[in-house]
């Protein structure tokens, strides 16, 4: 039944004497107590605490009506473009049809395909006929009227999937020829090779205001430089910026460019955190990833996809006890994030992701576990300095961050919670 403390909005698609069912925007199917009100199928509705009012179409891009007692919805809707995604998108989002406000389309005669000829953007007439999770199947497909609705294509399940693969993956899930170039490998830049100077960078400030152990100048008048803060950009690893007039902030993101003494000595051998330094840097309004300081500590979130291999193998998800089961997580665990690099898993975390999927999984029913067995789904995750990072820094390879809470858990297509952490 609904939540009496949320609030939903949408139509009707179902109803009997004992229950109403409403297609809400957030919610999906939502179910209502009928209390003899004089409803009908395809009526919109609005609900505060558990009763019903009236209500209208909120968008001139979604006409609902009824034909022979059955629900129809005739809306926009797209499918990918092939010859843009990865081969292991592509097979899993073959023939998909999407609506953003009906989502995923059930479509098992091809009709889309048939019809849309080469557009990826066609009207379509759908009824619901709820089948294998999905609420709504297609039956007619048209070109779309010129003008007709502005809608994000970026909002699509491929696209975001392609996103998220792009800024996240732990131990590799996907093929390695699905990656981007850029993921294949830890950095894109040599260690050792001197940084051009007409390159800009961007990056985040994980540390601030730290005696420089560089600094070699015994004039206590001249301190410009005897403190500085530390950048972490994807192309370079961690660099270092000696404050002077201007002081970055913890968890702020900045474009920067490079002052790196290799292009005057030659020098093969020093990396980037002891040769470079960062110049000219400058916040950028954009937030690339969520950062932020709490006590003079650098925390962000982020999210990944969950890869059950990348956190035990399969044998040990064979033991039913826990006590047993845990010694088994893996001790090396980790996924790379676009921004921030590799960031590691520790086992305690490895655990809570598996045991809230698993638990998730537990109670459902036989068909929707099955039909949800292969959905992806995502992990949105604290991230934290690894205790002694400052080890690490000379090395790009090493992590320097870790995952330090479990946010949320949801499904990646449709967003269907599994978990989330009590605020």
């Amino acid at each position: 039944m609904a939540d009496t403390e949320e609030k939903h909005f949408g139509f009707i698609c179902e109803l009997n004497e004992d229950v109403v069912k409403v297609f809400d925007w957030k919610n999906q199917l939502v179910e209502f107590p009928n209390l003899d009100y004089d409803y009908e199928i395809g009526d919109w509705v609005f609900s505060t605490a558990n009763e019903l009012e009236w209500d209208s179409s909120p968008t001139d891009a979604i006409k609902v009506f009824v034909e022979n007692d059955e629900v129809f919805v005739k809306t926009p809707a797209c499918t990918p473009n092939e010859m843009a995604l990865s081969k292991f998108l592509r097979q899993k989002y073959l023939k998909t049809s999407w609506s953003p406000w009906l989502q995923i389309l059930n479509d098992p005669s091809d009709i889309f395909a048939s019809n849309a000829g080469t557009d990826l953007v066609a009207m379509v007439t759908v009824k619901y006929a709820p089948k294998d999770g999905r609420l709504f199947e297609i039956v007619d497909v048209e070109a779309l009227p010129p003008n007709v609705f502005e809608f994000d294509l970026g909002d699509a399940p491929w696209n975001q999937e392609l996103l998220l693969l792009q800024s996240s993956w732990t131990s590799n899930p996907y093929p390695s020829n699905s990656l981007p170039s850029l993921l294949r490998s830890n950095f894109r830049a040599a260690l050792t090779t001197p940084i051009n100077k007409g390159f800009g960078f961007t990056g985040v400030c994980f540390a601030n205001n730290l005696d420089n152990v560089f600094f070699k100048c015994k004039n206590p008048n001249y301190l410009a430089g005897s403190k500085m803060s530390f950048v972490f950009c994807w192309e370079l690893g961690t660099v270092r910026y000696l404050q002077n007039d201007f002081e970055m902030e913890i968890g702020k993101w900045y474009r920067f460019f490079t002052n790196d003494k290799r292009l005057k000595v030659k020098d093969n051998k020093s990396v980037h955190f002891i040769a470079a330094t960062v110049t000219k840097p400058k916040e950028i309004a954009v937030e690339l990833i969520k950062s932020y300081e709490v006590g003079g500590i650098f925390e962000a979130e982020t999210e990944l996809f969950f890869c059950h291999n990348g956190l035990e193998s399969e044998e040990n998800r064979k033991i039913t006890d826990w006590d047993e089961r845990r010694k088994g997580l893996s001790l090396t665990a980790s996924f790379n994030n676009f921004y921030l690099g590799r960031i590691e898993i520790y086992p305690k975390h490895c655990e809570q992701i598996i045991r809230k999927i698993e638990d998730h999984r537990e109670q459902l029913s036989p068909e929707e576990r099955e039909n949800m067995k292969d959905e992806s789904i995502v992990v949105t995750v604290k991230i934290q300095l690894l205790k002694k990072w400052d080890m690490y820094v000379q090395n790009p390879n090493k992590s320097i961050f870790l995952v330090s809470d479990i946010v949320a858990i949801h499904y990646a297509i449709g967003g269907a919670k599994i978990y989330q952490k009590d605020e």
